[in-house]
């Protein structure tokens, strides 16, 4: 097949060649040979036409959210809103897009904002996703509603998300933002979520923020959810002992503190 590029290929640009209708051997024709851009565009046409189905439609869906440039992503972005598309298959289709802007720097066309209309989804992965998307693309006007999904009521995946998010976006307002829901006036699981994020934006405020909240955890709140990712991270142990070093820590939190440096976690 790569051998034959120069043969098929300007065909297929071209308009010329679509491998007899069939979208699934063009698909790994092209994803086999790295094409995108105007190669793309007989299978974002059957997309559009709705001549695509199942695993057919997923596999199109992956390889324009692979090769696909700015246009392509909109597409995949224009499925993942559409309302007829299953719930989870969106979710999954805003991820790989959230991925795919981290991997290569690029993001959808269009009116981005449109991902805000899922914040409010009832479903919690969804949400998460969405959340995460307006997060990796920078989208300020959704910054208000990506705060207000941080409550204690919310599903720990939405919050985790919301938080990932303003940690993203980075600048000194979510850096405020996320360095208030470290304070004693939110519970130990906000704290402890808020810190985790605030140490990718800046990572000593992080780890002071963290060792406050580990001085403050009763002795039945295991702190793993808040050491690992931090322990995990470049610098972090090294940040947190020099944090704790003036703390005090109820000796049962300690245990389980030395428990999780113990056993490891090294994630990034």
């Amino acid at each position: 097949m790569r051998e034959l590029k120069d043969q098929w290929l300007p065909a297929v640009e071209a308009g010329e060649e679509d491998f007899g209708g069939k979208a699934d051997r063009l698909a790994f024709a092209l994803k086999a040979v790295g094409a995108g851009g105007k190669a793309l565009a007989p299978l974002v046409a059957k997309l559009k036409a709705g001549a695509l189905q199942g695993d057919r439609r997923a596999a199109v869906l992956q390889l324009l959210g692979d090769l696909g440039g700015p246009p392509e992503l909109g597409v995949v972005l224009d499925e993942a809103l559409n309302d007829d598309t299953p719930t989870g298959e969106r979710a999954a289709l805003l991820q790989s897009l959230v991925e795919t802007s981290q991997q290569r720097k690029t993001k959808p066309a269009g009116d981005l904002s449109r991902v805000g209309a899922l914040l409010d989804s009832d479903n919690d992965q969804l949400a998460a996703a969405a959340a995460r998307a307006a997060g990796q693309w920078g989208i300020d006007s959704l910054r208000p509603r990506i705060v207000a999904l941080v409550t204690p009521q919310q599903d720990w995946r939405v919050r985790q998300a919301a938080f990932d998010a303003l940690a993203t976006m980075g600048g000194k307002e979510n850096r405020a933002t996320l360095a208030d829901f470290t304070t004693d006036k939110h519970s130990h699981w906000l704290r402890m979520e808020a810190a985790v994020a605030l140490t990718a934006i800046d990572l000593n405020a992080g780890t002071q923020a963290a060792a406050d909240v580990l001085a403050d955890l009763p002795a039945d709140v295991n702190p793993a959810g808040l050491l690992r990712p931090i322990l995990g991270r470049k610098g972090g142990p090294e940040a947190l002992a020099k944090a704790l070093s003036d703390r005090k820590v109820e000796p049962d939190v300690a245990k389980l503190a030395l428990r999780t440096a113990s056993s490891g976690g090294q994630q990034s």
